[in-house]
């Protein structure tokens, strides 16, 4: 028995190797990973963008509703100030904008055609007072035809479909921002 401990005496004893961690990224040390984004879908920068340019439509045509209200101009959906319209009325100019923003906040691939649509119905309101207020209808259609250059460009920030020798079908978001990574931890 002393033989053996003479024996595991002599030998030497390596200490621990110090490994340096590199400060785990807090969103997969949690346990939850980015989401993979579809073919189809917008990236979360364009998301951003689309949702903002849409977001801009209703604002523009709260803009012309506040405008008419103060130069006393009765545009067919709002109807004059003594007389108003029914309220559904009064709002389906923000109907097909607000549809476009529910659809692309949740993510869909079809927002962009969703989108179009949506432009393209935003421009029929123009249609009712191009009679009677030929500068209110260019004003509304001007909104529409920025609705639409905004889902065109769309397609430009869509995920597109892999081709058959590519990697990596799918790119996780952290993929995307590279330079999201976090800081080298400070010595101690």
């Amino acid at each position: 028995m002393e033989a053996t401990e003479s024996q595991n005496a002599a030998e030497p004893i390596a200490p621990e190797p110090i490994v340096a961690e590199r400060p785990a990224d807090p969103i997969v040390a949690g346990g939850w990973s980015p989401p993979l984004l579809k073919p189809g879908q917008f990236t979360p920068r364009w998301k951003t963008v689309f949702v903002g340019g849409w977001v801009a439509v209703v604002a523009a045509f709260g803009a012309v509703w506040y405008a008419c209200r103060v130069a006393g101009i009765a545009p067919w959906w709002l109807g004059p100030e003594t007389d108003l319209r029914p309220l559904l009325l009064r709002f389906l100019p923000f109907a097909a904008p607000a549809v476009v923003i529910v659809v692309a906040t949740l993510g869909s691939r079809f927002s962009v055609y969703v989108g179009i649509l949506g432009a393209v119905a935003t421009g029929a309101i123009a249609l009712g007072d191009l009679d009677r207020y030929p500068g209110l209808a260019a004003g509304e259609a001007t909104i529409a035809a920025a609705a639409l250059l905004i889902s065109v460009a769309g397609f430009g920030g869509r995920m597109r479909r892999p081709l058959a020798n590519d990697r990596a079908p799918v790119m996780p978001l952290d993929q995307l921002r590279p330079l999201a990574r976090p800081a080298p931890a400070r010595p101690r």
